[in-house]
């Protein structure tokens, strides 16, 4: 009996071995794994993120790809191979190894999995790039030498871009970020963009608050690795785009207690200040609203534009830019809305970094 079982175990151990001989694991802080976005590594290999938009790509040779990651709550990727769509990941509880692609041809690839929906989600741990016994990883090259920071709400979030719904309610299976006016400007420009963007968040005041000033608002996520007040602060020197984009005050100017316009103007102006400390002289656009037809919201804006002096732009984009019954989903602009405001958008961002404008699609 006793020798039976020790046969059985050492078979287990046999093909335990065996299945870890079938493939090859990278670590996530590999110099050979690139980041756009927020990251904080470990130190042990693994990559921790959360903000909306972050994605990770890699040059790898193998017929197929996976990775082992965990996620605090529930967060969803798009997956891209070569360029090209292939589907949608999920990635949701304890260290598990969740297949990306297969069935490739022989040959390099290129893969890039982006975080759609935002950090209220979930907030990814990357352990390892899993690739079959043969693959391994290839020198990385090839990011944009374009970049654009977004600092939004819901609206960057991509909320209800997948939806033709106005009247639907939020769920995460329809906000996508790559379908958002952020995404589709930056690829327009072949530009790697982030986008440090938190539904419902305001400059000074959050959405419904029932008191004018909110405790925790855009300006005390802004400078943090993740979206958390609480997280270690992010390191600006690590990546400067060449560009910055505001999009902020619907939720100041919601619904519940009224503003002060003048606070909206003074907390816009410390954002402002805090990208300047960031990033020096960088070219600023601030968006008003395109879910807001309130004139103080439109003014304050405006307002704290021009006070902010050399470099800073007002961008009018109009709720009229969009029509109701086609461009809207769960009451936000759908993809067919965010590509209008992109297109609105688009020769700011020209005139602000000198980037031509072409004839290229805008998707």
């Amino acid at each position: 009996m006793k020798k039976s079982m020790w046969i059985w175990g050492l078979c287990l151990l046999v093909a335990a071995g065996a299945a870890r001989a079938q493939v090859r694991e990278f670590r996530a802080d590999d110099p050979n794994v690139n980041y756009v976005g927020r990251v904080l590594f470990d130190g042990a290999g693994a990559a921790r993120f959360d903000w909306v938009g972050t994605a990770f790509r890699f040059r790898f040779s193998g017929n197929s790809c996976a990775v082992r990651a965990s996620d605090t709550k529930k967060s969803f990727y798009l997956v891209f191979v070569d360029g090209k769509a292939v589907g949608e990941a999920v990635v949701e509880g304890s260290d598990r190894q969740i297949l990306l692609a297969e069935g490739l041809e022989a040959g390099p690839h290129t893969l890039m999995a982006f975080k759609r929906t935002e950090a209220g989600e979930g907030a990814t741990t990357l352990h390892a790039i899993v690739l079959p016994s043969g693959g391994r990883l290839l020198p990385w090259f090839g990011s944009p030498e374009r970049r654009i920071e977004f600092i939004g709400n819901s609206i960057t979030c991509g909320f209800g871009a997948d939806t033709a719904d106005p009247d639907a309610r939020y769920c995460p299976e329809t906000e996508n970020a790559y379908h958002s006016y952020a995404a589709i400007a930056a690829r327009y420009f072949g530009a790697d963009c982030t986008m440090i963007a938190h539904s419902g968040q305001g400059v000074v005041r959050n959405y419904g608050d029932p008191e004018p000033l909110s405790e925790c608002t855009m300006l005390d996520r802004y400078g943090k690795v993740f979206d958390d007040p609480d997280a270690p602060d992010w390191n600006f020197a690590s990546w400067r785009p060449h560009v910055v984009v505001i999009e902020l005050g619907t939720n100041d100017f919601s619904v519940g207690a009224t503003l002060d316009p003048e606070d909206f103007v003074s907390g816009y102006l410390r954002l402002i200040a805090a990208v300047r400390r960031a990033y020096g002289s960088v070219p600023v656009l601030c968006l008003s609203s395109p879910l807001s037809s309130d004139d103080a919201l439109f003014a304050a804006v405006r307002r704290a534009a021009a006070a902010a002096g050399d470099n800073v732009r007002f961008v009018p984009i109009l709720p009229s830019i969009l029509d109701h019954g086609s461009d809207v989903g769960a009451g936000h602009p759908n993809y067919s809305g965010h590509r209008k405001i992109a297109m609105a958008l688009i020769p700011y961002l020209s005139s602000a970094t000198g980037w031509p404008c072409g004839d290229r699609a805008v998707e």
